[in-house]
C-alpha cells in the first residue's frame, strides 16, 4: 500500500482490543494510508488523518487485502465511527470543501501516550493479508506485552481471551488464532514442562504444568536499495 517503510502505530487500548465489533485489521489498514499531523490539522496529537479522496482511491485495495465485501467494509467502518476510533470533519480551503477522517492511534495517560505498539509497514501488510481480526489482535497483544520482557513473554489462553473480549471457554478459538500466527511464521511458541504434584485421595500424583512462551519472529531485513 506504499513504497516507503515506516513504523506504523497500532492502538492496543482496551476499547479496541476487547470490543468484538472493532476490527483492528481495518484500523491498521486505515492508519497505514494515513498521514502524520505536521500542520495542526488534528486537534489531538494522538491522531493521524486521511483525506476522503485518498481513502476513496485506496478503498478497493483495503477491501482486497482484508477480504471484505462492500457491505462488510461499510459495517466495520461504521463500527469505528460509532466507537469514536475514527471521526470526520469538513474542511474548507480555497473555496473547496474536503472531508477529512481522523484516526485515534494512542491513548493519553497523564502527559504520556501509551497503549499502542508499532509494526513496520511492509510486515504489517503481510500480516493483514494472512490473519483474521482475532489473530491480529493477539499478535499486537504479544508485541505490546513482550516489549518490556526482552521479547519473550509467558501468557495463558485465559489472558488472551480476556484481552480480545472472548470468554474463558474460547480455548479452541484462541488456539486456532495462535496456530495461524505460528504457521505463517509471525510468532514462535516454546513450551516448558514444569513438574508438579497434587494430592488425590491421600496420594500424591503427577500433575505437570505446561507453560507457553511467545515471541515474535522478526523477518529478514529487505534490501530496498
Amino acid at each position: 500500500m506504499g513504497e516507503s517503510i515506516w513504523e506504523v502505530p497500532i492502538p492496543t487500548f482496551e476499547l479496541i482490543m476487547s470490543n468484538k465489533n472493532i476490527d483492528l485489521r481495518l484500523v491498521a489498514a486505515l492508519i497505514l494510508i494515513s498521514k502524520r499531523d505536521c500542520y495542526g490539522r488534528c486537534n489531538e496529537p494522538d491522531e493521524r488523518y486521511i483525506y476522503n479522496n485518498d481513502l476513496s482511491i485506496k478503498r478497493e485495495e483495503i477491501k482486497y487485502i482484508l477480504g471484505f465485501s462492500e457491505s462488510t467494509y461499510k459495517r466495520k467502518f461504521k463500527a469505528l465511527r460509532d466507537a469514536n476510533i475514527i471521526r470526520h470533519v469538513f474542511s474548507k480551503k480555497d473555496g473547496v470543501t474536503d472531508l477529512i477522517y481522523y484516526l485515534k492511534c494512542k491513548l493519553q495517560v497523564g502527559e504520556d501516550y501509551k497503549f499502542f505498539t508499532t509494526i513496520k509497514s511492509d510486515l504489517l501488510e503481510d500480516i493483514l493479508i494472512k490473519t483474521d481480526d482475532k489473530s491480529f489482535k493477539i499478535y499486537c497483544a504479544i508485541k505490546y506485552k513482550s516489549f518490556a520482557s526482552c521479547g519473550i513473554v509467558s501468557l495463558t489462553y485465559n489472558w488472551f481471551a480476556n484481552t480480545i473480549g472472548f470468554s474463558s471457554n474460547s480455548k479452541d478459538c484462541i488456539a486456532s488464532a495462535l496456530k495461524n500466527l505460528q504457521d505463517n511464521n509471525f510468532i514462535s511458541i516454546v513450551e516448558e514442562r514444569i513438574e508438579h504434584k497434587k494430592e488425590v485421595n491421600g496420594r500424591m500424583i503427577a500433575n505437570p504444568i505446561i507453560r507457553k512462551y511467545y515471541s515474535l519472529i522478526i523477518p529478514e531485513v529487505k534490501n530496498y536499495g
